[in-house]
């Protein structure tokens, strides 16, 4: 590997193996390459580069194999890529960059540091023809852009119509493409400096800053659909496109990413409401693992933090996972399960007997207790018609729930008419042929129950140690429960409205949008537990029998 003046050279499977490890961002600094250029050398020469999935699962210490593109063969074998600083210089620099700051004779009403300051900036001053242009130069550019496409759709039928005599207006008119191009890119690096000084390139923007944000209470203001009023109609961000992520909010700048404070202990996790990050969680084929590290962080003190409750819900819920994957076991029998170990915790806190949650946690999920409670659980089963009416009766939380997307309430009435509107017999007849075609009794079995499985994961690993904090064990996991058999719920009505078909990205576009109701709100999550203390439905001896009949 060696520079020349304007690239660096590469062999093919060296650039490869870096990209891979590093990441493209990590080589273009690591070697002062230009990132655009580097992206487009990689598709020229059929490098693969890592997408967006194998970072997340791999920083998460997941399985990022299937993630993993192989370089394929090619002739080549050594590969050229553009320095970042090359390009042409607005004006040739001077030799000595100290003999130049000193004999800098302008701008003589500022201040010295500031005069030394400008001096810098200009002697370092250049155009580089493959740094991306400004954000007012891109913006405008995209303006004339669909101009362009407007005069064309407006001159559709006419027959005398050129798009080659299209006329631009404003800055640069009647300035040839090559000269624009250079204008541009003259006037980018200028804006690049002037933001370097400390100044400002202003558009619009700023005026949509003054009015998309409430300033007395702190927050965005939202439109009328409760859509944030910097979020475009690709769904995009406008903040992040004009100013930077730098410029997010702190929920903006961490979502998709879930945090849980404990003494001592800080959790990550990955929110199932982004539908990206429900691709990941439920895509994941292996049973999910995590990962402990230390830092040197100044722990926080919590008042009144009980620690030894804490310790005992740590250590349940590490047992209740590994239950929950437990894969000789049926999916339903494993939920059934850790919803009874839950049950009985709550009645040890509330009677004041902690010390005996101990032999509970350590007697848990031994497969010879796991078995003989399937057998248990198999002759307290629901009869048809009661199973019918407890799940209308569950599904019903849905509207006691604060609404925060304006589709959703639509969403849930058209569900709920596929499911219970031809009465109890038909949707016996629906359900059971749902899971002879694609659910627990089908040949798509170790699939189905995978994802059931994922889901319960989620939910405890996020929600389960937080009873910490207001002592409701079974409220945690009665929503963990909840919520899957929700989802398995919406599957099947969407599974009758496409025909008795349903795909993976259906699945996690349900799982995200009840995600999107339920964890974005903090009211409908103690609205959602509150529910499922005090209605009898929701109780655990009832939710066992559910969960019994398949």
């Amino acid at each position: 590997m060696f520079m020349d003046n304007l690239t660096m050279k590469f062999e093919r499977k060296k650039l490869y193996d870096e990209i891979w490890d590093i990441s493209l961002t990590g080589v273009s600094k690591k070697y002062g390459l230009n990132y655009t250029k580097l992206v487009q050398v990689c598709k020229e020469n059929n490098i693969p580069y890592p997408s967006s999935a194998y970072w997340t699962k791999k920083n998460m210490g997941l399985d990022y194999s299937t993630e993993i593109v192989e370089l394929p063969e090619a002739e080549e074998k050594e590969i050229e890529v553009p320095l970042k600083n090359t390009g042409l210089l607005i004006d040739e620099k001077v030799s000595d960059k100290d003999k130049f700051i000193k004999e800098f004779n302008f701008l003589n009403f500022l201040e010295e540091d500031e005069k030394k300051k400008v001096a810098e900036v200009i002697y370092e001053l250049s155009v580089d023809k493959y740094k991306r242009n400004h954000k007012v130069i891109v913006e405008y550019k995209n303006k004339k852009k669909e101009e362009r496409r407007e005069e064309r759709k407006a001159n559709y039928f006419n027959p005398y119509y050129n798009i080659h005599n299209y006329v631009e207006k404003g800055y640069f008119a009647n300035i040839s493409k090559t000269q624009k191009d250079r204008c541009m890119k003259i006037l980018s690096a200028i804006y690049f400096a002037i933001e370097e000084l400390g100044g400002k390139v202003n558009n619009d923007f700023s005026e949509r800053i003054r009015t998309g944000v409430d300033f007395s209470e702190g927050v965005f203001c939202q439109k009328e659909n409760k859509r944030c009023a910097f979020l475009n109609e690709r769904n995009l961000c406008d903040i992040h496109m004009e100013a930077g992520e730098h410029m997010l909010c702190d929920t903006c700048r961490n979502y998709p990413r879930h945090k849980e404070e404990f003494e001592g202990v800080r959790e990550g996790s990955l929110s199932l409401s982004c539908i990206e990050a429900a691709k990941i969680i439920l895509g994941c084929e292996e049973p999910v693992q995590f990962v402990t590290m230390s830092d040197d962080e100044e722990d926080e003190e919590f008042e009144d933090f009980d620690f030894l409750l804490y310790t005992k819900l740590a250590d349940a819920r590490e047992k209740i996972i590994k239950v929950l994957q437990n894969r000789d076991i049926d999916i339903l029998t494993r939920i059934s399960v850790v919803l009874d170990l839950a049950q009985r915790m709550q009645d040890a806190l509330d009677n004041d007997e902690i010390f005996k949650m101990d032999d509970m946690i350590e007697n848990f999920g031994n497969m010879d207790s796991l078995l003989e409670f399937q057998r248990e659980a198999e002759e307290h089963v629901l009869g048809e018609n009661e199973y019918c009416s407890s799940m209308r009766k569950i599904y019903r939380i849905f509207n006691k729930l604060e609404v925060l997307k304006s589709d959703w309430p639509e969403y849930v009435k058209k569900a709920e008419l596929h499911l219970y509107g031809e009465g109890q017999r038909k949707y016996e007849e629906n359900r059971q042929r749902f899971h002879k075609s694609i659910g627990l009794k089908s040949n798509f079995y170790d699939v189905w129950s995978c994802w059931l499985e994922q889901l319960m994961v989620y939910f405890v690993f996020t929600y389960f140690c937080g009873a910490v904090y207001d002592d409701n064990i079974i409220g945690k996991m009665q929503t963990a429960v909840v919520s899957t058999i929700l989802i398995q719920e919406l599957s099947i009505a969407k599974w009758i409205d496409q025909g008795e078909q349903l795909d993976f990205y259906g699945f996690v576009d349900i799982a995200h949008r009840v995600s999107r109701e339920l964890e974005h709100s903090d009211l409908n999550l103690i609205r959602f537990e509150k529910i499922c203390n005090q209605t009898p439905v929701f109780q655990t001896s009832q939710l066992k029998r559910i969960l019994a009949l398949v």
